[in-house]
């Protein structure tokens, strides 16, 4: 059903449970699952972005040796572009290890907020569970005794979840401003491709007779900074609702 693992699946099965339990009693929705569902809504367009990057740089890995042996060919007059593609080679590869390292983070986070999610949900239950317990009558004795330590129980872990998600959100902010710089050192990278791209474009200008080979790959380093860039502006949008939704959540909780 495209759940990376249980947990993911239990946080959606819960809160869909939920969901579906309101709108047959006719009672709202929980503020805080609400919000939090927001969070991943944000949270599983960014996993989307980061790795659509990655399936960029997989589609255009051997670029920079296409270039390489088009620049060997062209023997002496090529040897600049020789130069450009072993340029492109070291950015392409600095890019792929930041667009490696952030889809790590993404996931993590990502795991985090639907965690989020499950213990809100829970807590919610917690918190009916106990307040019915509560609102019960009671003969005295022994009952009474098991029902003061269920509800002793069920508020004691509702608290426990509670602080959970708030750890959690405390790292779901931290981890938004990791991004914001490695969208910033991405965003260099990729603006260091386009600069790549217009050298080699010049280059290829300069020889005798444009290699139409040469001029291919130049259009596919331009598709490939195009569709990097454009996928890195998308990023930057879903971190900043992660980062005001986490933050505003955390006040809830506070």
């Amino acid at each position: 059903m495209s759940f990376r693992d249980y947990l993911l699946f239990m946080a959606a099965a819960l809160d869909s449970e939920l969901a579906d339990r309101d709108r047959r009693l006719g009672v709202a929705g929980d503020e805080i699952i609400s919000a939090m569902k927001e969070l991943r809504t944000a949270a599983d367009l960014l996993v989307r972005h980061a790795e659509a990057i990655a399936k960029q740089y997989d589609r255009n890995a051997f670029m920079p040796q296409n270039f390489q042996i088009l620049a060997a060919h062209l023997g002496q007059s090529g040897a600049a572009m020789g130069a450009v593609s072993s340029n492109y080679l070291i950015i392409a590869e600095e890019l792929n290890r930041c667009v490696e390292r952030f889809g790590r983070s993404a996931r993590e986070v990502h795991a985090t907020i639907h965690e989020g999610v499950f213990l809100a949900a829970v807590a919610r239950v917690q918190r009916e569970m106990a307040d019915f317990f509560r609102a019960e009558g009671g003969a005295g004795g022994v009952a009474d005794a098991r029902r003061a330590e269920n509800i002793a129980l069920l508020d004691r872990q509702r608290s426990d979840y509670g602080e959970r998600a708030g750890r959690g959100l405390e790292a779901i902010a931290r981890a938004a401003e990791g991004f914001r710089h490695d969208c910033a050192a991405m965003t260099r990278l990729s603006a260091g491709l386009e600069i790549t791209r217009l050298i080699a474009k010049v280059e290829n200008a300069r020889l005798p007779a444009a290699d139409t080979a040469l001029n291919g790959l130049i259009d596919e380093l331009g598709a490939f900074q195009q569709a990097v860039a454009a996928e890195l502006r998308r990023i930057e949008l879903q971190n900043g609702q992660i980062s005001a939704g986490s933050a505003t959540l955390a006040r809830r909780l506070a």
